[in-house]
């Protein structure tokens, strides 16, 4: 069963057979600290505190503050998450990605992924 959300940032889904949410960030999503608290609250009130994948189709272009991506990466806010995995996207965002990843050095694997299978295909593996 799929319960979906809308978050000021994306639409998510969770798949509670196989813990996957599934994010799909909006063109042009404005990802500053006041949204991310949002989105984050609004995806605790979708899943719990379900230990869970987060699978982000970023193939949209956002732009990402500083203080939103430190938030993000706060023990906290991602305690019941075990991998993120980012996948179709754009040359921008896989920079940002990369750079932020480098320089928050999230607590939980974190992957870039060309496709949705790839990305399913490496959540397997950490199971």
């Amino acid at each position: 069963m799929m319960q979906t959300a809308i978050t000021p940032l994306a639409e998510i889904s969770f798949d509670e057979e196989t813990t996957i949410l599934h994010i799909k960030i909006f063109e042009n999503a404005d990802v500053n600290l006041e949204n991310a608290r949002k989105h984050f609250e609004l995806v605790e009130q979708l899943i719990g505190r379900t230990p869970h994948f987060a699978l982000v189709d970023a193939s949209h272009h956002y732009t990402i503050e500083k203080e939103a991506w430190k938030y993000a990466s706060k023990v906290h806010v991602l305690s019941n998450r075990k991998a993120i995995a980012h996948y179709n996207s754009s040359y921008a965002n896989n920079l940002t990605t990369t750079f932020f990843k480098a320089t928050q050095k999230p607590t939980i694997p974190f992957q870039i992924f060309k496709t949705q299978k790839e990305a399913t295909d490496w959540f397997k593996t950490i199971r």
